[in-house]
């Protein structure tokens, strides 16, 4: 099982991550030197029959693109709130983002409680009930933990471990693709590439085509859940060690399928404007695109009416700067441009060119269809 850390910065998620695998998963100098995540770093915990993954995200906000490339709707969320501090803006804007992806399941550590008393961690912990309310987290354990004094950490790892324990792998008859979230290069092996599976399933000696670009590549052997594998699927954290694609510029944000990929600009979206977001959606509104690893700035087009209020739902057609490897059920989140904060996110619907009117009433109709439809249908 995945497990996405979320929360605001400075309420200590790299420390918990330390303190449940030992690990260490702020990487690069300048993390370090600033005592600030800033990408996203992964850890592992072996525990009798189970693999527990760690995605730890930053928190600030200036680094929500990192954050967002982090998660995937079939990880479990952990929810990392400081009990002096309470929820900040960035708990709330990574709790949202959790939900809009399409997250299911998780639970609460309430850190640093060393450094409050009693009356301040019961407040704390009625921020929580109020933060998540309504939310896939309501009603989610709330486990008090403390880094320096250790108090709570074996109890939030056995919750993380009896959760994995009722995770299974996923199966469907969709093509592979893969998210790549790093690429590197190793003595003696060549080129790896890490990422989550979000379709089909990879096994060893099979074909793989990059996105964009449609280069060419097979697999030598792979890694999934941190254990050498024959074969992954949709949800696990995976590692290619690949041959015929040595040469090519590979970065987080690129894809792998198992068949070339052109991607598309135009993706229609059941999309659920956030019920905090400060005013009307409106016609071309500039935005950012979140799908995976990948991010573009693109254009918001309404296909109803000329304004979304906020916590409504409505279908909208992003017009992206870049081509986007969206298949149908796939989750985005949309950030506005000018306000820099999340404005929702949704479904994918289609990904089809447009032919005619954008607002064709048989084209509305038919979208309309489509959004009701199973995507592994």
């Amino acid at each position: 099982m995945i497990v996405t850390l979320a929360g605001h910065v400075d309420h200590g998620k790299t420390t918990l991550v330390r303190q449940l695998t030992g690990v260490d998963t702020d990487r690069l100098a300048e993390e370090r030197r600033r005592g600030l995540t800033i990408d996203i770093g992964f850890a592992y915990l072996e525990a009798d029959d189970v693999t527990l993954g760690f995605v730890d995200v930053p928190g600030h906000h200036r680094f929500i693109h990192n954050m967002v490339a982090g998660v995937a709707s079939m990880q479990f969320a952990l929810l990392v709130i400081a009990a002096d501090d309470g929820p900040m803006p960035q708990s709330r804007e990574h709790l949202q983002i959790l939900q809009l992806i399409g997250v299911q399941a998780g639970l609460i550590a309430l850190t640093k409680c060393d450094r409050v008393g009693p009356e301040r961690l019961a407040a704390a912990k009625a921020e929580i009930a109020e933060l998540v309310d309504g939310s896939f987290l309501q009603g989610a354990p709330v486990v008090e933990t403390s880094s320096e004094t250790g108090v709570g950490i074996d109890t939030l790892k056995q919750l993380l471990l009896d959760a994995a324990r009722g995770y299974g792998a996923a199966e469907n008859d969709q093509p592979f693709r893969m998210a790549i979230d790093r690429a590197f290069t190793l003595r003696g092996s060549g080129l790896v590439v890490t990422g989550t599976v979000h379709s089909g399933s990879i096994s060893n000696d099979q074909e793989v085509f990059l996105f964009p670009g449609g280069s060419r590549g097979r697999v030598r052997s792979l890694h999934a859940q941190n254990k050498a594998a024959k074969r992954a699927v949709v949800g696990d954290r995976t590692a290619l060690n690949l041959t015929g694609l040595e040469g090519a510029a590979i970065s987080r944000g690129q894809w792998l399928s198992a068949v070339p990929q052109d991607g598309h600009r135009r993706l229609v979206l059941e999309m659920t404007v956030l019920e905090d977001f400060p005013r009307p959606v409106r016609h071309w509104t500039p935005v950012h695109v979140y799908h995976a690893t990948t991010h573009s700035t693109g254009r918001l087009a309404l296909l109803e009416g000329n304004r979304i209020e906020p916590g409504a739902k409505a279908l909208v057609e992003i017009v992206a700067d870049e081509p986007l490897l969206g298949k149908h059920g796939d989750r985005l989140v949309i950030r506005d441009q000018g306000l820099d904060r999340t404005l929702g996110g949704g479904t994918l619907v289609d990904n089809r060119k447009t032919r005619g009117r954008r607002r064709d009433p048989d084209r509305l109709a038919a979208l309309s269809a489509y959004a009701l439809a199973d995507p592994q249908s």
